[in-house]
């Protein structure tokens, strides 16, 4: 880890220096240190020199490049998509939720929550992923209520319904490694589209 660690920018040690416990620390020192190191690749700079601004809404950007790109954690498995166009990718562990049904019908729009009756233990996590995918891609975070649009919950991920054009977007599912599920979201198509992963263990 000290190589990753050299790439971090000085604002990105500080946040290092802030966690609790060591195995954060790990896990943010790999992601954010893989991340410069792939897009350093892309751009050809060093990635200790990679500047990063974040729109008002929180979503980070590459200063002076139309690259786009997003990351995803979750437990110890770490996603990172990159593309021309707006993107977003959401991992998820899966792992039991006591009140899963409870944050379906209080977040999720009424047509998935139909579909989530009938999907099994999987289709939570399948559907929170498609949905978290697009709202990341979409660059508005949180402020999209989760409400405002659907997705599928069984079968192949497709955005069902949005205040903008669905047929503007494709979602699909990205296969990881067992006990996870993950969805990317992209603006147009997959051409040129590069996804990475990497174990943060």
């Amino acid at each position: 880890m000290p190589r990753l660690s050299e790439l971090l920018a000085d604002d990105e040690r500080e946040r290092v220096a802030r966690f609790r416990f060591d195995h954060l620390r790990r896990r943010f020192v790999v992601a954010h240190g893989f991340v410069r190191s792939i897009l350093a690749g892309y751009v050809e700079r060093q990635a200790h020199a990679l500047v990063f601004d974040v729109s008002d809404l929180g979503k980070p950007r590459l200063r002076d490049s139309d690259l786009q790109f997003n990351l995803s954690h979750s437990h110890e498995m770490a996603v990172m998509a990159i593309a021309r166009h707006r993107v977003g990718i959401d991992i998820e562990h899966i792992r039991r939720i006591a009140d899963a049904e409870q944050i379906a019908e209080r977040y999720f729009a009424p047509e998935e929550i139909e579909e989530l009756r009938r999907a099994g233990a999987d289709g939570f996590f399948r559907c929170w992923t498609r949905k978290e995918a697009f709202i990341k891609a979409h660059g508005k975070g949180f402020s999209m209520p989760l409400r405002s649009f659907s997705v599928s919950v069984a079968g192949a991920a497709r955005l069902l319904r949005a205040d903008d054009d669905p047929a503007r977007w494709t979602l699909a599912d990205v296969e990881i490694v067992p006990g996870y599920v993950c969805a990317i979201a992209v603006e147009g198509g997959f051409e040129r589209l590069v996804v990475r992963e990497w174990d943060s263990g």
